[in-house]
């Protein structure tokens, strides 16, 4: 189902002009506030526009969204002692009318997250954010990924690339272990370490007690891995 709609999303934006300008909107600030739960999930759906997502929210959302004439939908659902977030930037009449989202999310809640991208500018920064899981669904645009967060406990992340290219910013101090798919994108790894065709580690991989495990899945585009400082 996924990747049928990001089909469809990448085949519409190719024959439009990816850089039509946002003009006049409406502004809103939503916020969902902290919830007594061990964790969250989280789905979020941006079709078209420029996506910014951080953490170190007071609360479990904080957002000022700018769109075009449909305000975006998002519904949180306790369910017990976990909650679930959707958030999903509606379509508008024409595919030309862009969104701009800034979100902020809880730095301590732990968030098992499913983020799709249609025709996108994306900058996720996930450095203060507790991620339990991370799949990440790549449509048409460039994305900056941040997973060189101080994290305390490891994770897995799923990252599916579509057309456009995607940098993955990785810490040094904590074990990397990136295990690539290679459609007909190109990869740049040039500070990891090549343990296996296709498999990229770095120096503390099998050596720190905490692990980022990480599978992406190329689309069209280049895929550039680099490591930075714990943040």
């Amino acid at each position: 189902m996924w990747k049928t709609f990001l089909i469809f999303v990448s085949l519409c934006f190719l024959i439009f002009n990816y850089n039509t300008a946002l003009g006049a909107g409406h502004e809103k600030d939503i916020i969902i506030e902290q919830k007594e739960v061990t964790k969250v999930e989280l789905e979020l759906i941006f079709v078209a526009g420029k996506l910014t997502l951080s953490g170190g929210a007071k609360n479990l959302m904080e957002g000022k969204f700018l769109y075009q004439e449909k305000e975006p939908k998002i519904v949180y659902d306790p369910l017990g002692d976990h909650g679930y977030l959707y958030m999903e930037q509606r379509n508008e009449a024409s595919v030309k009318k862009r969104s701009v989202w800034n979100v902020l999310l809880h730095r301590h809640i732990p968030l098992a997250m499913h983020i799709a991208t249609g025709g996108s500018e994306a900058k996720l920064d996930f450095r203060d954010i507790t991620i339990e899981k991370l799949l990440l669904e790549n449509g048409v645009g460039d994305t900056v990924i941040y997973l060189n967060g101080n994290y305390q406990t490891g994770f897995e992340s799923w990252i599916h690339g579509g057309v456009g290219n995607i940098k993955i910013i990785l810490p040094k101090d904590i074990g990397v272990i990136v295990k690539t798919k290679n459609d007909r994108g190109t990869i740049k790894a040039k500070d990891f370490i090549e343990k296996e065709k296709n498999i990229y580690v770095n120096e503390q991989y099998g050596k720190a007690g905490v692990l980022i495990d990480v599978e992406v899945t190329m689309g069209i585009g280049e895929v550039e891995l680099v490591l930075a400082n714990n943040h």
